[in-house]
């Protein structure tokens, strides 16, 4: 099981498949992964090395993201993983309802 984390990233879930908490957790991971890489983006193996989380794994719920088109890959093999403009501002919206609700 991935690390526990203290939040479900919002655009962790997904409006097409059933939403699984351990599913949640990875793509959290994954997200928060990406959210650090600024834009530059990372690869499967690189989030892999920084989670610990399998290859597999991680390549099931990018393309499972890349869906719902909150990532998209760019360049060519190996790719780069990144969020898309559509993913950044959900991200922001949530976190500024996160800052604006905080006492």
């Amino acid at each position: 099981m991935p690390e526990e984390i203290d939040y479900i990233d919002p655009l962790a879930r997904l409006s097409k498949i059933r939403n699984m908490r351990r599913g949640l957790i990875v793509r959290t991971i994954i997200l928060k992964c990406l959210r650090e890489a600024e834009g530059s983006g990372k690869t499967v193996k690189e989030i892999s090395d920084e989670t610990n989380l399998s290859y597999g794994v991680i390549l099931h719920h990018l393309r499972m993201l890349e869906l719902e088109k909150i990532v998209k890959r760019k360049g060519k093999k190996p790719y780069k993983w990144l969020l898309t403009g559509l993913g950044q501002r959900m991200i922001d919206k949530y976190l500024e309802i996160k800052t604006l609700a905080a006492p």
